[in-house]
């Protein structure tokens, strides 16, 4: 029990209960814990994607115009 001084006196084993400020990094770890565990078993069941096989679709619909012969012959002469 508390003394006068507001200390528990030595040698007094009494356990004082856990304030919501101490729990936090306990909370914390926790759920990282579970977090890391739920990451292993989503690893299992994702199939690996590897770079060759992607294939990429473009989300832009734009018009294609296939170009075989230019309208305008040229000649192009420059030099750096």
């Amino acid at each position: 029990m508390l003394g006068k001084t507001g200390k528990f006196p030595p040698g007094d084993q009494t356990i004082k209960p856990m304030s919501s400020r101490a729990l936090r990094p306990v909370i914390a770890a926790f759920l990282i814990l579970v977090a890391c565990s739920r990451e292993q078993q989503n690893q299992e069941t994702v199939p690996s994607l590897l770079l060759r096989d992607y294939r990429p679709v473009s989300i832009h619909n734009v018009p294609v115009t296939e170009i075989s012969v230019a309208r305008y012959s040229t000649i192009d002469m420059h030099s750096h």
